[in-house]
């Protein structure tokens, strides 16, 4: 052909070469550049002391209801720890599980007219009317809590009286057509094994016991008990004496 180069006899033919990758960037090593998205070791210490602060003072929280260790209750119960626990109300009782389940209360009112007749009744809690759930546990919680548990039992019982006539002035603040109301603290014990397997009902009248009752008329002073003790921390007290009558096979409802 005319015109096209002549190959020098016995040279290769020259192969073609591909072209080349870009290379992959460098991975920043841990602890290196402030830039790379990594907490630095002094945050890195600090985020984990708080960690095991916060989930310390839960523990402790739940371990301080008596009957508990002394050191637990120094711990718990004493600041810092106890600043810290009340802060986020993480101070609050724990001994309502097994086994130490002890009786609930309820608290049954009947609201009167100025001649005496009853025109409201209603118990406190109240399954039909306090919903969601947890407005439900609020209101168990006042029931259950009505008391101070001290050894003197008069004073026990004055207790329990002044709380039910603080009830009793509150339901007469938002009930304007009512002028007393009568209040019964009533303990609601647990169900025996052997009556549960006879058929016998939580509800049965007999799992009932009636601990104290008070009737507060409108503008009726709140007295207050003559020797109160004070109580720097009631959730240390919360179910503290309960019996523990969750383990009987046998016997009353009590």
């Amino acid at each position: 052909m005319v015109g096209a180069p002549v190959k020098p006899a016995g040279q290769p033919t020259p192969t073609p070469q591909p072209p080349a990758k870009p290379r992959p960037a460098a991975t920043p090593r841990e602890g290196g550049s402030k830039g790379n998205g990594r907490f630095g070791p002094t945050l890195r210490i600090l985020i984990s002391v708080v960690i095991i602060w916060h989930f310390a003072g839960i523990f402790l929280a739940a371990l301080s209801i008596p009957i508990s260790s002394p050191l637990v209750m120094r711990l718990a119960q004493q600041p810092p720890m106890q600043w810290y626990l009340d802060a986020l109300y993480l101070n609050h009782g724990h001994s309502f599980f097994a086994p130490d389940i002890g009786p609930g209360h309820v608290i049954r009112y009947e609201l009167l007219d100025p001649s005496g007749r009853p025109i409201e009744q209603s118990e406190l809690p109240n399954r039909k009317l306090d919903w969601p759930r947890l407005f439900y546990h609020r209101h168990m919680m006042l029931a259950d809590q009505a008391e101070m548990p001290v050894e003197n039992k008069q004073l026990g019982e004055q207790w329990q009286r002044k709380y039910l006539r603080a009830y009793g002035e509150h339901l007469l603040s938002v009930n304007e057509n009512a002028q007393s109301v009568h209040l019964q603290r009533i303990a609601h014990w647990p169900l025996p094994r052997d009556l549960a397997e006879k058929g016998v009902k939580l509800t049965d009248p007999k799992g009932y016991e009636l601990l104290i009752e008070e009737t507060v008329h409108r503008k009726t002073p709140v007295a207050t008990p003559a020797a109160a003790p004070a109580v720097p921390n009631q959730s240390l007290y919360w179910q503290g004496n309960r019996p523990n009558v969750a383990n009987r096979m046998i016997g009353g409802p009590r």
